[in-house]
């Protein structure tokens, strides 16, 4: 195991996330307001900031998780995620979406909290699908999917990562629209990182 070129192929993966997630809201046009009915009927919860953040520590941990057990399947999940990037960041530039977010606390820690991560992306574009979610979603198949993790960590990531789903909701950072788009995305490229053949992108990468 190599865990500096783990290292550098994760940060150049997250990299790319950050440029072309960022990068492709100056390149869209006018977004077209999402929502339902039943949006209204989910509650504001601010205290899921927290797990929702969790998502961010979650980019580096279980890639690591799954580098410890299998280089094969930390291999097919940067696969996954770059597919994952790629497409969600295409219908964003060609189908920009967005909501209206309800106004975030204005005191303590957790509305700090909501307040930054609102505030963080600003044009408040790229909602459907939900990043955030499709994520998540592959990182509970990859856990699962990993050769030699202990059933208790695939579960623990099982938990996590719909936490998280279920986290943009209660935050209002996504509706429920998002989170559905998310599912096809999820699996359309977690499947596609099984057609890669991942015992060579071991070796070249030096994994």
């Amino acid at each position: 195991m190599n865990w500096l070129r783990f290292l550098t192929v994760l940060v150049v993966l997250i990299a790319y996330h950050l440029i072309l997630y960022y990068g492709v809201q100056y390149l869209e046009g006018k977004p077209r307001t999402v929502g339902w009915a039943v949006d209204q009927k989910i509650p504001y919860r601010p205290g899921f900031i927290y797990i929702y953040c969790s998502w961010f520590v979650a980019l580096a941990a279980v890639p690591a998780l799954l580098y410890l057990f299998s280089a094969e399947a930390f291999v097919r999940y940067c696969i996954a995620y770059a597919l994952n990037l790629t497409v969600s960041d295409l219908i964003f530039l060609f189908v920009p979406t967005t909501f209206t977010r309800p106004d975030a606390p204005q005191k303590g820690l957790t509305g700090f909290a909501v307040r930054t991560v609102y505030g963080a992306n600003h044009r408040f574009l790229n909602c459907a699908p939900s990043v955030h979610c499709s994520m998540a979603m592959q990182m509970m198949l990859f856990a699962l999917a990993c050769p030699g993790c202990p059933v208790i960590l695939k579960a623990a990531v099982s938990v996590w990562g719909a936490l998280i789903v279920v986290s943009t909701l209660f935050v209002k950072q996504h509706v429920l629209l998002d989170a559905l788009t998310a599912i096809p995305v999820a699996l359309a490229c977690w499947g596609a990182a099984y057609l890669f053949n991942a015992p060579n992108l071991v070796q070249i990468l030096g994994l």
